[in-house]
């Protein structure tokens, strides 16, 4: 972890942290939520998709954020993002697809949806992190297939 910490630090310290957008707001994406804000220097969470956009703001306000924006166009999140406001959505396709999101991060807990996500985000450049052991389970090989064919990486994280 050392070497992780290290190189947030430095992004932090450069002014370019790695931007997370997170599908699934659910006690999982919460708990990482709070971990990312008040542990995590280099790394800011951007963007919370949820189907029921309350509770991706649940998330953002016991993680301490005051100020969170509702968008449902790319322009409105990327704008969001630019002023440095929490943005919440239900279209998990517009986290996938924004230029402000450099990972994404999958805690949904549903495997088709699930992999409809994350195959959304490699296929628009990004980075992938998920904790979802059914979904790689069940569909493990299409995912890192695409991933290695679109030049990016997939995580699965047993310990989140």
């Amino acid at each position: 972890m050392i070497l992780v910490d290290t190189a947030l630090r430095r992004r932090a310290d450069e002014g370019r942290p790695v931007r997370v957008g997170m599908v699934g707001a659910g006690a999982m994406g919460r708990a990482i939520a709070l971990q990312i804000a008040a542990a995590t220097p280099g790394m800011d969470l951007v963007v919370i998709c949820n189907r029921n956009p309350d509770a991706a703001e649940r998330a953002f306000r016991e993680a301490g954020a005051v100020d969170v924006e509702r968008v449902s166009s790319d322009a409105a999140l990327g704008d969001a993002v630019r002023r440095g406001v929490p943005a919440v959505t239900d279209d998990p396709s517009l986290v996938c697809r924004s230029a402000g999101v450099d990972v994404v991060l999958e805690v949904t807990g549903a495997v088709e949806h699930g992999a409809h996500v994350v195959l959304d985000a490699i296929a628009h450049g990004k980075h992938v992190v998920t904790a979802n052991k059914a979904l790689i389970a069940l569909h493990g090989n299409e995912i890192f297939r695409a991933a290695q064919e679109r030049g990016v990486m997939v995580a699965f994280e047993a310990a989140v």
